[in-house]
């Protein structure tokens, strides 16, 4: 056994360097939320700073006022949601051309993706869970199966559009995204395990998301980097700071504009 140092042995302080040197990991978050993309902006820095070491990448496209920029020039958007480990997009809002072409990137990505907002919904998928398979769960608990959007490639956050070419309105939208919260967090809690915690994880992440505080978007990477890659020396993820519900349409994004150098 090779000495004590500072409570530890020499071999411990070895496992605990292995345990932080991972596997290359890359996060690729297209936003328009400016407090969210802040905050995780102020978590790479302080990142990096204490775990130098980890091979990390975080890359975010600010893409609200800037749409006609990536409409033009799709390719690298595409790209990096494409080839991303982690996928967030929370376009909410946003033009039909611009979700189009995230939606190019969302299809190709083998990764974990996390959508916020309805409009692309369909394509979340995290560990076990894609929302394929939470339809099949509503459906076989009693629901009622959605015959509205399903591919995910048009649509509103506003309105969903149905086979027969009608929308929906918003609140039949929202009253079953609340039913599927409900039902996420009760089995979460049950099974804390497989797609059951998937299931909850997904909720939690666009909770702490809507919040964008520095604590709930901490506990937003902390849960996706523990959880998802590996990185188990990260604190847990905390409760998230409020009780608000799913998706509301009024998130008090500011127009404020980004330079993309900052992210």
């Amino acid at each position: 056994m090779l000495p004590l140092a500072y409570g530890r042995t020499a071999e411990e302080f070895l496992q605990i360097d292995t345990d932080r040197r991972r596997d290359f990991m890359k996060i690729t978050i297209t936003a328009v939320s400016v407090p969210a993309l802040r905050q995780i902006q102020a978590f790479r820095k302080r990142y990096e700073q204490q775990y130098p070491e980890d091979d990390l990448t975080i890359v975010c496209f600010y893409v609200a006022g800037q749409e006609q920029r990536y409409v033009l020039e799709p390719e690298r958007i595409i790209k990096d949601i494409a080839t991303a480990d982690v996928a967030v997009v929370d376009t909410m809002g946003a033009s039909e051309e611009l979700q189009e072409i995230v939606v190019k990137g969302l299809k190709a990505c083998k990764g974990h993706r996390i959508v916020i907002g309805n409009a692309l919904r369909d394509y979340i998928r995290l560990g076990s869970f894609s929302m394929g398979a939470m339809g099949k769960m509503m459906k076989g608990s009693g629901g009622k199966k959605d015959s509205g959007n399903v591919s995910g490639t048009s649509g509103t956050d506003g309105a969903e559009v149905s086979g027969n070419g009608e929308k929906k309105s918003s609140a039949g939208a929202l009253t079953k995204m609340h039913r599927m919260r409900r039902m996420a967090m009760m089995m979460g809690n049950v099974l804390p395990f497989g797609v059951t915690r998937d299931m909850k994880n997904v909720f939690l992440l666009i909770d702490y998301w809507q919040q964008a505080t520095r604590t709930d978007m901490e506990s937003f990477m902390h849960l996706i980097l523990r959880q998802y890659g590996g990185r188990k020396f990260l604190p847990k993820e905390k409760p998230c700071l409020s009780e608000r519900s799913f998706f509301h349409g009024n998130l008090g994004y500011t127009g404020e504009i980004l330079e993309e150098g900052g992210f």
